[in-house]
């Protein structure tokens, strides 16, 4: 049943077309579809792989604590980080990271805050966004003090942001 639903969806040709389908499949889609996790993983991919990533990070903000809710944050960790949407990448790693210290929660944050301070620095994402990735990073340095190494790694991280928000005299707006 799903399926028809997702293929009304799917883009025929252009850009344009999967927007207006991905409109229609929200609005035809019964509250039962719109539910499953098939359906909200797709709908999150599709406004990811678009640029939307803030659409799909909404989604799962509305989303209650689950098993299905925690596939779905890694799915977006993923493909946001895939897709260069690195802000909302750090935000899902920086919940992931919380749930579960799997070492590749750890390696992905650490790579999509990079990510948002090189975004920052070449003007393609705004200043607050490293403030927010500074304040994950303060998070995860005192979350892991028991493994230096981790610990460390987030505070060299931290620690060449800091100097550069300094040096750039950039304040949270």
């Amino acid at each position: 049943m799903i399926h028809s639903y997702i293929c009304m969806a799917l883009p025929v040709r252009g850009p344009g077309i999967l927007r207006k389908r991905k409109n229609r499949s929200r609005r035809f889609a019964p509250k039962k579809i719109r539910a499953e996790f098939s359906y909200t993983s797709w709908l999150m991919r599709s406004h990811i792989m678009n640029n939307h990533a803030k659409r799909a990070w909404d989604i799962y903000l509305k989303m209650e604590t689950s098993a299905e809710s925690f596939n779905v944050l890694q799915l977006m960790a993923n493909d946001c980080y895939k897709v260069c949407a690195f802000y909302y990448a750090a935000k899902a790693f920086d919940v992931l990271e919380r749930l579960d210290n799997a070492p590749e929660y750890i390696e992905g944050k650490k790579g999509a805050c990079i990510g948002v301070f090189q975004q920052v620095f070449a003007n393609q994402e705004p200043v607050d966004s490293l403030f927010d990735v500074v304040k994950m990073l303060e998070s995860s340095v005192q979350q892991h003090a028991s493994e230096p190494q981790v610990s460390q790694q987030f505070e060299s991280i931290l620690k060449v942001m800091k100097e550069w928000l300094k040096e750039s005299k950039l304040k949270r707006k």
